[in-house]
């Protein structure tokens, strides 16, 4: 497995694990502001949703490279 392949592995699952998490403790507000869309969260926690896909997506890419290499999946 090359470098690059690794990389593309790694973003691939970054990507699905940043989706996933993206709504999780979302909390729409009560009051809603006007010019607002009525589903906008009050605070979406984007960089602690990035930090934790990050780690999350090293352990699973680690993890596929693992099966890969050690079980000769092609």
């Amino acid at each position: 497995m090359t470098s690059v392949s690794i990389i593309v592995v790694f973003f691939i699952i970054w990507l699905i694990v940043f989706f996933i998490f993206l709504p999780i403790g979302i909390k729409i507000p009560k009051n809603i502001i006007k010019g607002n869309a009525t589903s906008a969260p009050e605070n979406g926690n984007i960089l602690k949703k990035l930090f934790f896909s990050f780690i999350v997506s090293i352990f699973l890419a680690y993890l596929f490279y693992q099966i890969k290499i050690n079980f000769l999946i092609y």
